[in-house]
């Protein structure tokens, strides 16, 4: 009896010390493998994911397994499982994408999923065609001719299209913003495109409103919790970053709106989310939350949402915060009181400052003023160049007034270019602009033998006019710049041929080029017929000239 307990007194004595010796190589083993999950996925291109370590496997909309091993690298976009976790080694995965950002944003968003996670892409991958403007394009907010304009594209310009309606005649696509600014999601009609593709391959969308998701931009989260494996090492859970405290990203989490500027914490086990903000601040479901609280979803089935609270410091131990591309401490949490005068600043943005009584003496006066951001035009109507654009509040002096083609009215303006009248208002006593029915030439037009458009109104006499048309497109660089010792293109007024040039190759996708065949005339009142060729291809307009 003696000997069977000595024996018993031993192998305890062995497994605790197994037991402390797992302990204290734990901490260790889980920083390990953070860093080389950071080592594996450096340099993440954006909507791209990464194996960092462990165990991670990503299962496609089509059915296919990838990542298979550290470092392996996938398009977001073909993702709809990525599940990280499992009972060997520590696991970790790192995605970037872009979701609301810009097209040409400078930096990502990035997802940092560590212990046991699974992210299920709500974004299902929609096919895309190149499309190019023949003339100026108008992008509207719903596909019809009299939704408002979101924005103007230039002719040859080229956009990328995304979705279609169901008869084809319209297609959404989208603008990339210019320094910074969001892009514009809109729709373009198809009788003013050249599409490199099939329109049929494109989704139709039902709704015209719908938003336009890139890859995770909506996602369902399921993580772990109360899962550390030791002392000293984070829960499971998803860090989210932007790319800085001053924008803010949107996400759609288990069909909840979140927006971010800044940097959230998130576990979400079956029972609810908790978003731990800990940098810059978050908007979820409308509510503000600041950094230094935890925004708690007791249920996601009953929609139970409370109000943000003070997080404990203990929820956040070892979070792997070095992993993430911008720096920052993760502050203490803030107090109820805190919490309050956070949230009373927050809506003080939004309040704007009592105006004073208006001034009678000013009320007599004539002021119009621009009431949104809008284009000018040199002359008055769409089918004139943009030639500047004027912000809204902008005071202006109208000098004439003058209807478009379709009865719309336009002022002129002290610097000559014409802005629609509907997009300003006026206040006080205004006599009526004078009308006219001549409006001056611009110096320069642009006459497109395809279509027998031109940019920048009727030609006048005086004009000097670029007349130019663009052949089918060639089939790979090298044909693009032999276009011209094959044939140079022609282009002939009244049968007297003009001396003609052709751009650099332009790129249209597919490794297709076009080249744009052009001269220049001084235009002179009188009816022409204008021939433009080479080999083949043949286009021809017939104009009138007005006098200037």
């Amino acid at each position: 009896m003696r000997r069977f307990q000595v024996l018993w007194i031993t192998v305890a004595i062995f497994i605790f010390a197994l037991s402390s010796a797992g302990q204290a190589t734990c901490p260790a083993d889980v920083i390990l493998a953070l860093a080389r999950a950071g080592s594996a996925c450096l340099g993440l291109e954006r909507d791209q994911a990464c194996f960092g370590n462990g165990a991670v496997n990503a299962l496609g909309f089509n059915g296919a397994a990838s990542l298979s091993q550290p470092g392996d690298r996938a398009a977001a976009e073909s993702i709809q499982t990525l599940m990280v976790g499992g009972d060997g080694e520590y696991s970790a995965a790192l995605l970037n994408l872009q979701t609301s950002l810009p097209v040409n944003a400078g930096r990502d968003v990035t997802l940092f999923a560590f212990g046991n996670v699974q992210l299920t892409n709500q974004a299902v991958p929609a096919p895309q065609l190149l499309v190019t403007a023949t003339g100026t394009l108008n992008i509207r907010e719903r596909p019809t001719e009299s939704a408002e304009i979101l924005a103007q594209i230039g002719v040859r310009e080229s956009l990328t299209a995304n979705g279609r309606t169901s008869d084809n005649t319209w297609l959404r696509v989208i603008v990339t913003g210019q320094r910074g600014q969001p892009d514009t999601i809109g729709w373009a009609s198809v009788s003013s495109i050249t599409v490199s593709g099939n329109i049929n391959a494109l989704n139709v969308i039902a709704e015209p409103t719908q938003p336009f998701l890139r890859p995770f931009q909506s996602m369902i989260v399921t993580t772990g919790e109360n899962d550390a494996r030791c002392d000293g090492t984070p829960e499971s859970g998803l860090l989210i970053q932007s790319p800085g405290t001053d924008e803010y990203i949107n996400l759609l989490i288990n069909g909840y709106i979140v927006e971010l500027a800044g940097t959230v914490f998130l576990q979400a086990p079956d029972a609810g989310m908790k978003f731990y903000v800990l940098d810059g601040e978050a908007r979820i479901e409308n509510t503000f939350v600041p950094a230094g609280t935890v925004f708690n979803i007791e249920s996601v089935a009953d929609d139970e949402v409370d109000m943000p609270e003070p997080y404990r410091p203990e929820s956040l131990v070892g979070l792997p915060l070095n992993n993430l591309p911008v720096r920052f401490v993760i502050p203490q949490p803030l107090s109820p009181e805190q919490i309050e005068a956070a949230q009373m600043a927050y809506l003080a943005r939004f309040i704007t400052p009592t105006a004073p009584p208006p001034d009678p003496t000013l009320q007599a006066m004539c002021r119009r003023t621009v009431i949104v951001n809008t284009d000018l035009h040199a002359g008055p109507g769409t089918n004139y160049e943009t030639v500047n654009n004027i912000a809204a509040e902008t005071r202006i002096v109208a000098l004439v007034a003058a209807d478009d083609l379709n009865g719309t009215a336009w002022y002129q303006l002290q610097s000559g270019n014409w802005i629609n009248a509907g997009f300003v208002s006026e206040t006080g006593l205004c006599e009526p602009v004078p009308g006219t029915t001549f409006s001056e030439a611009p110096a320069s037009n642009r006459l497109i033998l395809e279509t027998c458009g031109t940019t920048n109104g009727p030609i006048r006499a005086g004009q000097m006019v670029t007349i130019e048309f663009v052949p089918p497109a060639f089939d790979n660089l090298i044909d693009a710049n032999n276009a011209l010792r094959i044939d140079p293109g022609r282009i002939v007024i009244e049968n007297r041929r003009q001396s003609v040039r052709a751009s650099a190759p332009q790129s249209v996708g597919s490794e297709r080029y076009v080249r744009v065949f052009s001269t220049t005339w001084t235009a002179v009142s009188g009816t022409y017929r204008i021939t433009g060729a080479r080999l083949s291809y043949e286009v021809i307009c017939d104009i009138v000239v007005s006098v200037g």
